[in-house]
């Protein structure tokens, strides 16, 4: 119970840490070791923890915490059964958020680093989606302007960003 109020009030900006993203970052990871000890990092919490980590760090441009974060709901991640059982709409979100995070090439910013990684996405994604919601289908489509090199394309999906509605992405509960 008092892990789920501290994920909540992560999530509440009136009721967030002081400190900006660091003071927030520290929580997170507060949270996960707590997680990790008492044994839960397999848990529907430890997945809901990574996802909105992910969404945070992504918020406040950490790469790192983000890869952090993103890493235990995908491939082998202590958390990644989890989210197999999440409303597809979720499963759609950590897709887009997996292929955009290998598109750019990850904290080193080498794409053709994760080319095994992204093959093994491209499968998940033809066992799990079709058709594929509008987060997935964005980052589809950043994917290929960018490794195309069609820069004009790329920039300008950047700058729009996604075009999904709000209520189109679901929170995990």
């Amino acid at each position: 119970k008092i892990l789920h109020a501290s994920l909540a009030a992560l999530l509440d900006e009136l009721a967030a840490p002081h400190g900006g993203w660091q003071a927030v970052r520290e929580q997170l990871l507060s949270i996960r070791q707590d997680l990790l000890v008492q044994r839960l990092h397999r848990s529907p919490l430890a997945a809901k923890v990574a996802l909105e980590g992910a969404r945070l760090a992504l918020q406040a441009g950490d790469v790192v915490e983000f890869h952090r974060s993103l890493t235990s709901l995908v491939g082998r991640g202590p958390a990644a059964p989890v989210a197999l059982e999440w409303p597809p709409a979720v499963r759609d979100e950590i897709l887009a958020l997996r292929l955009v995070y290998l598109t750019y090439g990850g904290s080193e910013g080498q794409p053709e680093s994760f080319q095994g990684e992204l093959l093994e996405l491209f499968q998940d994604m033809h066992i799990f989606h079709k058709p594929y919601g509008p987060a997935l289908t964005y980052a589809m489509k950043l994917h290929t302007a960018r490794i195309s090199g069609n820069w004009i394309a790329c920039h300008s999906l950047v700058a729009k960003g996604a075009k999904c509605k709000e209520d189109s992405v679901q929170r995990c509960t």
